[in-house]
């Protein structure tokens, strides 16, 4: 994760000076993702002549375990970790998109991005919950983390904003399947790049 956004960072700049036409627009999303798993996203774009769009992606993602034993206590380590060490469904995510851009009437800077397309996930889940006395520091009960890789799919209509020729930003709503969870959500993204034409 880390490593794409030092990667989205260091080519935002770049991004931001390319020499692109209306006809051609490259440019970079980050932003937040919140439904009933939350967390960060970021995404290159690419928008052909106004028609069409690519998109590939990254989400870092996670949630409250739902098999989590209702008399659950970190303990105030947790505290310490911010709660890190609590058990939590984790997804992560890389996505490639292809959409179809719509015109939105009554403002000339926005457009409707229609995308779908499929995901790589990685899906880490808590299992085999153990009671124990730890004493009053550390958590009541031990737990491992089963992991698991599939594809699925995603469905991804976003109104996009280009305020500026390379700031713009966008929100969308999301819905990505595979066969251990689903992730339905809101999306927040901000945009750098080559976002819209020039005047």
């Amino acid at each position: 994760m880390k490593k794409l956004y030092i990667f989205f960072f260091i080519f935002s700049p770049m991004l931001i000076h390319a020499q692109f036409t209306k006809d051609y627009l490259l440019y970079v999303d980050y932003g937040i993702s919140a439904g009933n798993y939350i967390g960060g996203e970021v995404h290159l774009n690419y928008i052909h002549k106004q028609k069409l769009s690519l998109q590939i992606g990254f989400y870092d993602l996670q949630r409250k375990d739902l098999l989590r034993p209702e008399n659950y206590n970190g303990g105030p380590v947790s505290i310490f970790y911010l709660g890190e060490s609590n058990p939590k469904d984790k997804l992560k995510s890389y996505s490639f998109l292809v959409g179809k851009i719509l015109p939105y009437k009554g403002y000339q800077k926005a457009r409707w991005n229609l995308r779908a397309g499929l995901t790589y996930s990685s899906f880490k889940e808590p299992i085999n919950y153990i009671e124990i006395d730890s004493g009053l520091f550390g958590a009541n009960y031990t737990f491992e983390y089963e992991k698991s890789k599939m594809f699925g799919v995603i469905i991804k209509p976003e109104l996009e904003v280009a305020f500026f020729k390379n700031i713009g930003t966008g929100i969308s709503g999301i819905v990505c399947y595979n066969e251990k969870t689903i992730h339905v959500g809101l999306e927040l993204v901000f945009k750098f790049g080559f976002v819209g034409a020039s005047k």
